[in-house]
């Protein structure tokens, strides 16, 4: 319900809101691609 809502407003993208929900990302190479940017994102910080 909550995802749907975020989803319908337009203010989060769904990868942001599948990652606030911790769900898990069904495609693997998907959920690689998403587990790389937010490692390389925390680095830089």
């Amino acid at each position: 319900m909550a995802c749907g809502a975020m989803g319908e407003s337009g203010l989060w993208s769904d990868d942001a809101i599948e990652r606030q929900l911790s769900h898990i990302e069904s495609n693997n190479i998907r959920a690689a691609y998403i587990h790389t940017s937010v490692v390389l994102i925390g680095r830089l910080k």
